[in-house]
């Protein structure tokens, strides 16, 4: 019937947004129904955003991380274009084809992906 929201106030399930006033009375509805022994459901998880880019030193250590190393790098020896390209890189952009074309060859889908370059950003 509720759900928490990341700023305190809760969200009815008719849409509504009730802040956290005592004054408010559908806020007071809220704290009756929470002392009959009701729970909200949890905030939303809002992702992280993906990085538009990493380094090519970033992007090795979260593979590694990952455990995908071993099989990056046979995807870029199957793959000329790939490898130099990789091997000449600055910057790894997410958008790249190069990493929809090594994501395929190791079975990654794009969640997948997005989630090498957040980890990737933090190393």
């Amino acid at each position: 019937m509720y759900a928490l929201t990341h700023s305190g106030a809760v969200r009815r399930d008719d849409g509504a947004v009730i802040p956290a006033d005592q004054a408010n009375s559908d806020w007071q509805r809220y704290q009756d129904w929470l002392a009959a022994g009701n729970a909200p459901s949890p905030a939303p998880v809002v992702p992280e955003p993906v990085p538009s880019s990493v380094t090519p030193l970033q992007l090795v250590r979260a593979l590694r991380q990952a455990g995908l190393k071993e099989a990056f790098d046979e995807a870029l020896a199957a793959n000329s274009e790939a490898s130099e390209d990789f091997a000449l890189a600055r910057e790894i952009e997410r958008d790249d084809p190069m990493v929809a074309t090594i994501a395929t060859a190791l079975g990654k889908s794009a969640v997948e992906v997005d989630d090498i370059f957040r980890l990737a950003a933090t190393l």
